[in-house]
């Protein structure tokens, strides 16, 4: 059974792979920034190598009339 590899777009970017010599394919998948990612949520290899620190701001402290939070 053939090997079967991921796509470029699930691979960090810069991290090259492949079948035969592991440079056939070059990664291109960035990460968010933690401060693009809600407090608390882990992200990243195995699921937690990095973890969020945006803080979602108060109902109180946004005007009104302005969406904000998950869509």
């Amino acid at each position: 059974m053939p090997a079967i590899f991921p796509s470029e777009y699930d691979v960090r970017s810069g991290v090259q792979f492949g079948p035969t010599i592991g440079t056939e394919f070059t990664g291109n998948f960035i990460p968010p920034s933690t401060g693009d990612v809600e407090s608390g949520v882990q992200f990243g290899g195995s699921g937690n190598e990095f973890a969020g620190v945006f803080i979602v701001p108060s109902p109180d402290d946004v005007r009104d009339g302005v969406g904000f939070g998950a869509p």
